[in-house]
């Protein structure tokens, strides 16, 4: 029988630890990540952010880029595909972007979810020979600036009539470090179901790796978390350097999937095999008996248990350490809730946060 076997990983970008070691092309995967990036026919990652040494935007706050080494050195380990719709693809701007379309093109790898203005809509792509898979991908709320074009909901279309076996949508948007995925995008995720049926609906953006929900025929993942990331902001929060990768074998009228749990060691710069606990963890939260209790409280968790943050790289107290006084005089306070308020999933996580810190009051 013909089989088609992929690997899918959640975000990836060579940050922090793993800048250097790429650039000198040292191994950051154990043997056992090898062993299973080397297993399957095609391995998807969202790479997060350019492949380029430019910097357009240095007043960011957060540089999220890989060197320009770094599809070389991935497709060595055999990840070959690249799915660019997410919120950091443009933040080098449009030579960013011709930086790590010249890599993918140079290394005869796969991309799909970005493109220039002048191009052919590219945020869908076959991938298989006996066995073809359809994937698209997607990302929200995205400003396309300086003639690039990121993939958003209008892009997709329905692929019930092309010629492929199976369909898989990319989503790259929602909340971030939250074990549930939000109200919001579990509603947006719904929808995005039952208009396009896909085989997998598989989400990225919130850096952990959140729970699985079947919807009709489709398999929804809510986020696969971190494959390969290390910056300042996530190290606040848990769960970020916990993940999984999916591993999904195909034949003409069937599959079969696992996840492979992973820890990021951001002091060595190393990708190795993760423990049990993470499966058991997300076998937990895809049970969505109970869910509004349960995003409730993991909202308020992932607000007010932030782990803590070291003097020597912390000037400011947290805002939600501050009296409301001081508050009043705050530039961040404004700023922070202007965001909430013009954002959905910020929204939903402070709302939600609030409604469980006033039904739990401690009794007196």
């Amino acid at each position: 029988m013909k089989k088609i076997k992929l690997a899918i990983t959640g975000d990836l970008s060579f940050t922090g630890s793993f800048e250097k070691k790429i650039r000198n092309n040292e191994e950051i995967f154990s043997n056992e990540i090898l062993d299973i990036l080397n297993g399957v026919d095609y391995c998807i990652c969202n790479l997060e952010g350019p492949v380029t040494d430019k910097n357009h935007h240095a007043n960011r706050n957060i540089k999220v880029t890989s060197p320009p080494n770094s599809i070389s050195y991935l497709k060595e380990r055999n990840i070959k595909v690249f799915n660019l719709a997410n919120n950091h693809i443009s933040d080098s701007g449009k030579e960013g972007l011709l930086d790590t379309l010249s890599e993918i093109n140079k290394n005869e790898c796969f991309y799909f979810g970005a493109w220039l203005k002048n191009e052919s809509i590219n945020n869908s792509i076959i991938i298989g020979k006996d066995i073809k898979i359809n994937l698209s991908s997607y990302t929200e709320k995205l400003k396309n600036k300086e003639n690039i074009v990121v993939s958003t909901k209008q892009h997709l279309k329905d692929n019930s009539n092309k010629q492929h076996n199976w369909n898989i949508i990319f989503h790259h948007g929602g909340e971030e470090y939250t074990l549930y995925p939000s109200t919001t995008k579990r509603n947006h995720l719904k929808r995005i179901q039952q208009k396009f049926t896909p085989d997998f609906l598989i989400s990225h953006h919130s850096h952990t790796l959140q729970g699985f929900e079947k919807l009709g025929k489709t398999s929804i993942f809510y986020s696969l978390g971190n494959f390969i990331f290390d910056i300042q902001p996530h190290h606040y929060y848990k769960y970020t350097a916990e993940s999984a990768i999916l591993v999904i074998s195909f034949d003409n009228d069937s599959y079969q999937y696992e996840l492979i749990p992973i820890k990021i060691n951001r002091k060595d710069g190393l990708i190795e095999l993760g423990d049990q606990e993470i499966i058991n963890r997300f076998n937990s939260v895809s049970d969505f008996t109970n869910y509004k209790k349960k995003w409730r409280q993991e909202a308020h968790r992932t607000l007010i248990e932030r782990l803590p943050i070291p003097k020597e790289q912390s000037k400011n107290t947290p805002l939600h350490k501050k009296n409301s006084f001081t508050l009043l005089f705050d530039f961040k306070f404004y700023a922070k809730a202007f965001k909430i308020i013009f954002d959905s999933n910020n929204r939903s996580i402070y709302w939600n946060a609030f409604i469980y810190k006033l039904l739990n009051k401690p009794s007196k």
